[in-house]
């Protein structure tokens, strides 16, 4: 072997070892940064629905769900689902009576609230993941006091589908690779 190339192949060893270790480095700070820009979005819609100006009701929830989900470049399923629970009242949602999952999502849903593990007991924005209804959901959840006085607090949930998240990681994992 000659010099140049004892020389030479250590280097780019250590070149190419240096590339692989900041391209995983950088991915997962992108990868990271791809769902915390979902989840603060996620979070304002939250907050919009909850502003106190608003009269709380499925009707009101689906514009804002549609008016969000119809952002350029969102897919059909790139949606969130509200689901509100008030004691003595009937649960308000978003689920459209035809989706499969409607049901079992919000009937899991309820058990979770009941059984405390996602217990809105505050006016602060909490996240959680969770399957649901045979899908896997990042939920943001709160409270809000009720607009009569005498009612209960309202819980309400926002349930946006996970699958969009690594669906949009995926893309920037691929753009990553591609460069």
């Amino acid at each position: 072997m000659s010099l140049a190339t004892k020389i030479t192949l250590p280097f780019l060893a250590l070149f190419a070892l240096l590339l692989l270790v900041l391209g995983m480095v950088l991915a997962r700070s992108i990868l990271g940064e791809v769902e915390s820009r979902v989840e603060r979005e996620q979070r304002f819609v939250l907050e919009v629905a909850t502003f106190p100006g608003f009269v709380l009701g499925e009707e009101t929830l689906r514009q804002i769900r549609d008016k969000v989900a119809s952002q350029p470049g969102d897919t059909p399923a790139a949606r969130a689902e509200f689901v509100v629970f008030q004691e003595s009242a009937v649960a308000l949602s978003t689920f459209s009576s035809g989706d499969a999952h409607a049901a079992p999502t919000v009937a899991d849903l309820e058990k979770a609230v009941k059984s405390g593990q996602l217990a809105a007991g505050d006016e602060f924005i909490h996240r959680d993941t969770r399957k649901l209804g045979g899908r896997n959901w990042l939920i943001l959840y709160t409270q809000r006091a009720a607009r009569s006085g005498s009612a209960s607090p309202r819980r309400l949930y926002l349930l946006y589908p996970y699958e969009e998240i690594e669906r949009a990681k995926n893309q920037a994992l691929l753009r990553i690779l591609g460069l």
